[in-house]
């Protein structure tokens, strides 16, 4: 469904992306990781328009996104920013919101029953009437998902999605957007720091290091050499329970070694 053909993008002469090229199916989750500065937001606003590439293409269904209105791409592709301000409405009028793309003359019978659905998939019943500005962090954060998935896209790309939440909302935003992919079907393509986070709730992980695919594919490209040269940090990978869980060793500031 999501084809990413020789992308490459500048901010003026610093080349961020180097050609990068891969595919997503529906139904998957795919976690972009990578160091600081390695171009992986930059690489979700490319895929959604909000950055021109220097060169290469980005097809939905093999339409490319430089071609669609910006009504279609808002049909068709979710985002949700590392951050995004808060305006002062209940929880229902904020992910109604997510239904402007398809309104057309004044909200329908069927718009308002989508977001009630979404509402329950993604557990905000009891939030329903709360002011978005009296939410914790997490259920703030699951709005904001709640409103990109009224859109209907087809693709859901989310930059660092539980940043600054705690373990218990982390979990229970990954499952969810694990359990929203399966269900409707899309491409759910998140920005994460934790991999062993990402091992828990993803099927591809696309590694990037100074703006160039490094490894792309299943969990056997997290590996103790593909962490070595992404991240410049020496790990164990093992397993708990047929999970991989990826162990770092701990630096020695004195003489700059790892200790295990």
């Amino acid at each position: 469904m999501l084809s990413v053909d020789g992308i490459t993008f500048s901010y003026g002469k610093h080349e961020v992306l180097k050609d990068i090229t891969c595919s997503m199916n529906p139904g998957e989750v795919v976690t972009i990781l990578g160091r600081n500065g390695s171009g992986k937001t930059t690489l979700l606003k490319t895929i959604n328009r909000i950055l021109k590439p220097c060169r290469g293409a980005v097809l939905v269904e093999g339409t490319p996104v430089m071609t669609m209105s910006n009504s279609d791409i808002a049909k068709t592709i979710g985002y949700v920013p590392q951050r995004s301000g808060g305006i002062r409405c209940t929880v229902f009028e904020a992910v109604l919101l997510g239904r402007k793309p398809h309104i057309r003359w004044q909200v329908s019978a069927g718009d308002l029953e989508i977001v009630r659905e979404i509402i329950s998939l993604m557990g905000l019943q009891e939030n329903v009437m709360r002011d978005t500005t009296e939410l914790s962090g997490g259920e703030f954060q699951k709005v904001l998902i709640a409103r990109a998935l009224a859109q209907e896209p087809k693709i859901l790309l989310l930059d660092e999605p539980v940043n600054h939440l705690d373990i218990k909302n982390q979990i229970e935003t990954l499952m969810h957007i694990r359990e929203i992919t399966d269900k409707l079907h899309i491409v759910s393509i998140i920005v994460l720091h934790d991999i062993n986070l990402s091992l828990r709730f993803s099927d591809k992980y696309l590694l990037l290091k100074d703006g160039s695919i490094y490894a792309f594919g299943g969990r056997e490209v997290i590996n103790e050499q593909t962490i070595r040269e992404v991240f410049g940090i020496d790990v164990m990978v093992s397993a708990i329970d047929d999970m991989p869980f990826v162990y770092p060793f701990l630096i020695n500031r004195e003489d700059h070694c790892y200790t295990k």
